[in-house]
């Protein structure tokens, strides 16, 4: 045993199974470099018209307008790594740390946009934003209730191309096993992943009781000054420890 070499193939690493964010993949607008808040107008309210004789007087009214307003939200990480370490291994330590941190603000920024609290510093995600129409599946994904969730969006007046639904992987596959109707030739509900003609995403960061469908371009991802990396040498060089920390500031 004292002979024989390890000979790690650091190029074939076996990657970190986690979720991939896939919200900007489904569609949700991203606005990066932005500077200060950022204050979104809202058209609330249209002006009123209405029928009459010959000499009645027109009512009048205004429209009425609202500002949505995307704020930072600081998302942070900080990782190490001894000296040591970057002795021993042919793997370029800092780039693998940049890296993988990325990749985890990637995830977690996904989540909040899904998911996100609205509390201890969490921007507030699509699950927890009131006011969003819903429909109760009581059981089983059936069709006719994907219908009505869609039936209930396009009935308040949302226009646009770009719709999607982004379901729980879990969701997903009993979609993929459940026909649309009992008639023969009918589809699977979830099928080339597409679900009744819309694109499906699927991801683990979805509520496990949830179905979300929407028009995607209107979830705005909004990005402030990139990522900033701060590599420290110093705080903890007595113990041969480098850290990286990284911040970037979002909000959706």
């Amino acid at each position: 045993g004292a002979i024989v070499l390890q000979d790690l193939r650091m190029q074939d690493m076996i990657e970190l199974l986690r979720n991939q964010p896939i919200v900007a993949r489904a569609g949700a607008r991203v606005w990066s470099g932005l500077a200060g808040n950022v204050g979104v107008p809202k058209h609330s309210t249209g002006v009123s018209v209405g029928w009459k004789n010959e000499t009645g007087s027109s009512d009048s009214s205004d429209a009425g307008f609202g500002l949505l307003m995307l704020t930072q939200h600081r998302l942070t990480g900080t990782t190490s790594w001894t000296l040591e370490l970057i002795m021993q291994t042919s793997l370029d330590v800092e780039a693998f740390a940049r890296e993988d941190m990325m990749q985890a603000l990637a995830v977690a920024r996904d989540l909040a946009a899904i998911n996100g609290s609205g509390n201890a510093g969490q921007p507030l995600g699509i699950s927890n934003t009131t006011g969003i129409n819903s429909v109760t599946f009581g059981g089983a994904i059936t069709f006719g209730k994907l219908v009505d969730a869609e039936t209930s969006v396009l009935a308040a007046n949302v226009l646009g191309t770009v719709f999607a639904y982004i379901s729980t992987t879990t969701t997903r596959g009993k979609a993929k096993q459940t026909l649309e109707a009992s008639a023969a030739g009918a589809r699977w509900i979830w099928q080339d992943d597409r679900v009744n003609g819309y694109p499906g995403f699927h991801t683990q960061q979805v509520p496990s009781n949830k179905v979300i469908f929407g028009h995607m371009p209107d979830l705005i991802l909004a990005d402030w000054d990139g990522i900033v990396v701060t590599l420290d040498e110093v705080t903890r060089k007595k113990e041969g420890i480098i850290e990286v920390t990284m911040h970037m500031w979002a909000d959706n």
